[in-house]
């Protein structure tokens, strides 16, 4: 029988610091539920491709190039998260306003958005 360790994969690794940046002080609430850490930990696995808009270009190049994109969450909150979570490491913390309105919009707050800042150092 073989055992892999996949604590030092990139989306153990992201997902591990999203916890450690997440866990709540005593007397506080946590920021993000179970099932929203679940959610980070598959945004550490994806790339900036998948939040990109899907233009012809973009459908042509996938169809050339055999790529598949992942298929948005069905929970419009938890594709925002996980939209924010991708940009957030991809572009190392400067996310644009627009995308940070999106993520305030679908209900997290600035903490929850400063907790994801440590995903991208």
């Amino acid at each position: 029988m073989a055992y892999r360790a996949f604590d030092g994969w990139p989306f153990g690794v992201a997902a591990q610091r999203a916890d450690e940046a997440t866990s709540a002080a005593p007397g506080t609430e946590p920021v993000f539920s179970a099932l929203e850490m679940s959610v980070v930990a598959l945004a550490a696995r994806d790339t900036a491709w998948s939040v990109r808009p899907r233009t012809r270009f973009v459908r042509i190049v996938e169809a050339l190039f055999g790529i598949r994109r992942s298929n948005p969450l069905a929970n419009p909150r938890l594709e925002a998260l996980r939209r924010f979570a991708v940009i957030a490491r991809t572009v190392r913390g400067a996310v644009p306003a627009p995308e940070l309105q999106a993520f305030f919009a679908a209900g997290f707050s600035p903490r929850a958005a400063t907790a994801l800042s440590p995903l991208s150092r």
